[in-house]
């Protein structure tokens, strides 16, 4: 359950985000999204690492729904 409500936060959080991007902005969010995965290592302490450290089904969902909002 736990799980589940991360994963609807993240996806609540992202379509706040985009809202007001055309696709090219929504694009570069995606983009930080996926260079953020090489800074996994950096941010173990961090808020942000539960994003950063997170499935890559997870991700790829968040990905198509940025791009199909």
């Amino acid at each position: 359950m736990s799980r589940e409500i991360g994963r609807a936060c993240e996806l609540s959080c992202n379509e706040a985000a985009i809202r007001k991007l055309d696709t090219k902005g929504r694009r570069a969010y995606g983009d930080t999204l996926l260079k953020s995965i090489g800074f996994e290592g950096n941010y173990r302490n961090s808020l942000v690492s539960p994003t950063l450290n997170e499935s890559k089904e997870l991700l790829k969902e968040r990905l198509d729904a940025i791009m199909n909002f």
